[in-house]
């Protein structure tokens, strides 16, 4: 530890707490995805109370440094940003481009597959009809952001075999089909715990909480011709919704 945090500074215990806390992360004291340690003891490590450690640690959560995991702890995280995801119609490049980061992905799946229930119900396909499925993850500056799952009509059989990995889904589809290629989206949130397989994509423990995303997407014509489910790391990206007159 640096200079030991004193009662007679005039910058608040928590405030220095945090800055040594900081200064250990930048160290390597704990890696990341490593736990720190306790509440409890990282009041006796510092000799502080249990209420200026939370404080703390609440500001490093804030900005990402930390993330907590209800029942397991608190865990470092790979990345440091504060950046925030706009719920409008940007595509996740152009996001990352706005941020000042390198957009990225890796696709996972790429195929034809039949309509599922959920298909059928959503998109008004029949039974047996095909959908394309495309499964990504996306990234910024190397860092997985977004686990990505999206489902197209039979219409757009093209994307089946379209680049997707190194260029845009959304300018990919617009370059084919136009920039009015989409004229509505029903979007729901909710929010969820990563699965084994959803943690390992994301690079995050398993448990960490997400924010899951479903869209339901119309063309120009009013058909639904898209469903979409993409899960975010809670502890990488933050959205914001502005509302204009």
């Amino acid at each position: 530890m640096d200079e030991p945090i004193s009662t007679l500074s005039v910058t608040p215990l928590y405030r220095q707490l945090k800055q040594s806390l900081v200064q250990e992360l930048e160290r390597g004291r704990w890696r990341p995805d490593e736990k720190i340690p306790s509440e409890k003891e990282l009041s006796v490590l510092y000799g502080v109370s249990r209420i200026t450690v939370r404080a703390a640690l609440d500001e490093l959560c804030e900005e990402g440094r930390l993330l907590r995991i209800q029942g397991k702890g608190t865990f470092v995280t790979r990345v440091k940003t504060k950046k925030f995801m706009m719920i409008d119609n940007l595509s996740f490049a152009d996001f990352c481009r706005r941020n000042g980061f390198t957009p990225g992905r890796r696709v996972l799946q790429q195929c034809m597959s039949e309509a599922d229930e959920d298909d059928i119900a959503q998109l008004g396909l029949q039974k047996g009809e095909q959908v394309v499925k495309i499964v990504r993850v996306l990234s910024a500056d190397g860092v997985p952001f977004v686990l990505s799952e999206d489902r197209f009509a039979p219409g757009y059989a093209f994307l089946e075999h379209a680049e997707v990995e190194n260029a845009s889904l959304y300018e990919t589809i617009v370059s084919h089909c136009g920039p009015q290629s989409f004229s509505s989206i029903r979007r729901t949130f909710e929010c969820a715990l990563a699965d084994g397989a959803q943690a390992a994509a994301l690079s995050v423990p398993k448990g960490s909480p997400m924010l899951l995303v479903r869209d339901i997407v119309a063309d120009r014509e009013g058909r639904l011709v898209r469903r979409s489910k993409e899960l975010l790391a809670g502890d990488k990206i933050r959205l914001a919704t502005v509302w204009k007159e």
